[in-house]
């Protein structure tokens, strides 16, 4: 019997078990996985930040930046190139580069203010990467010599590891001053006259320190005036009555013959006026007494508001308060030591390199500040008469 050539075998191969499948290799000692995110509560320390001066004045004609392989950072080329020379090497007698006036060129007398404050912005301008050992050791060589002839005993050296910003700037932004009150009257000081002497420096550190006294503590000269006037109030009796019940003569009046009466109201008006103004001044003052009682009483150191507060309870001095007083430095050689801590790239040694700056752009020797700032001419009154 033939087979019908359409029909074909069934496909029996559903029947036959299935392959197992083949293990998936794994590494024998599975790394964990390492998460890449960062929370949001997890605090990241900001990079210390580097301050530096901000260039604001064009180089001097005569620095020589940029001639015979010469060049010097920012402020150092506001000055002539042989003030520069002159004061950053040594003294020597031979030579014939002198610290010279940026205007009339003519040679001027070096003070140890004058190169104290050179070696300092010096050493604040320097770059690592820029600088060779040799004019760093130098610097602190004759920053050595300075310091003895200020009066400075105890040798200073930089710290070699330098932190961007300063190491110790990062938990004092003023150091080494304690505010920034300390920073701005050093700034102000140093670069206001070309030597400082012990009798200039007596005066200006008891100025400030009778204004810190006066100013800084009013809450204990309220309470020495209240003690005073307390302990006159719990006397019993009359004032001049005495124990034998007899009246104490009354004290001759003194009368100072040597002055004028008349010389009160000459300092109260120093130019004669007409009666009319008085009169107008006298209706300004009605006017404006009641609105200026209005305003004593709201005071807080009225009479009035005091009536029921104690004097320690005052409100302390606005002006001179521990932000605004001067505790760094006593003497004038503690005023100069510290110059020697501030730190390169600090926000302070940025200040004082911008200080500096604007000190050489004004520099004037004495003849070319008074042709600047006097009129040494005649007088038109004379030309015309």
């Amino acid at each position: 019997m033939s087979t019908n050539p359409r029909k074909r075998r069934a496909n029996v191969g559903w029947q036959e078990p299935i392959a197992p499948k083949a293990p998936r290799l794994h590494p024998p000692n599975p790394s964990p996985y390492i998460s890449h995110y960062t929370p949001f509560n997890t605090i990241v320390s900001p990079k210390p930040r580097a301050y530096k001066p901000t260039i604001r004045h064009q180089q001097h004609p005569d620095s020589g930046i940029g001639q015979n392989f010469h060049w010097v950072p920012y402020p150092l080329g506001l000055m002539p190139y042989d003030s520069w020379y002159t004061l950053h090497n040594r003294q020597d007698p031979k030579s014939y580069r002198h610290f010279r006036c940026p205007v009339c060129q003519r040679p001027r007398k070096i003070t140890p203010h004058i190169r104290k404050t050179f070696l300092v912005a010096e050493r604040l301008s320097w770059e690592d990467s820029t600088v060779s050992m040799y004019e760093k050791a130098q610097n602190e060589e004759m920053n050595w010599e300075v310091n003895y002839e200020l009066g400075i005993l105890d040798p200073f050296v930089e710290d070699p590891e330098q932190v961007p910003g300063g190491k110790r700037g990062q938990s004092n932004q003023w150091y080494p001053y304690q505010n920034q009150y300390e920073m701005q009257q050093v700034l102000n000081l140093i670069f206001m006259t070309e030597n400082i002497t012990e009798m200039s420096w007596t005066l200006w550190i008891s100025a400030h320190q009778d204004l810190q006294r006066i100013l800084g503590a009013p809450n204990e000269a309220l309470k020495s005036i209240s003690r005073s006037g307390d302990s006159r109030s719990t006397r019993k009796g009359p004032i001049g009555a005495s124990s034998g019940n007899s009246a104490r003569k009354k004290a001759p009046e003194m009368v100072d013959l040597t002055m004028s009466p008349d010389l009160a109201p000459k300092d109260l008006y120093v130019l004669p006026t007409p009666p009319s103004s008085h009169s107008e001044n006298l209706e300004l003052d009605k006017q404006t007494s009641g609105k200026t009682l209005t305003v004593l009483s709201s005071h807080p150191l009225s009479s009035k508001a005091q009536g029921n507060m104690p004097l320690s309870e005052l409100p302390p001095s606005v002006y001179f308060n521990r932000n605004r007083q001067i505790t760094s430095f006593k003497t004038l050689q503690d005023f100069y030591s510290l110059l020697d801590q501030i730190e390169r790239t600090s926000y302070v040694g940025a200040q004082f390199l911008e200080a500096y700056a604007e000190h050489l752009r004004d520099d004037l020797c004495r003849d070319c500040w008074l042709s600047h700032n006097v009129d040494l001419g005649t007088p038109k009154s004379h030309l015309h008469s």
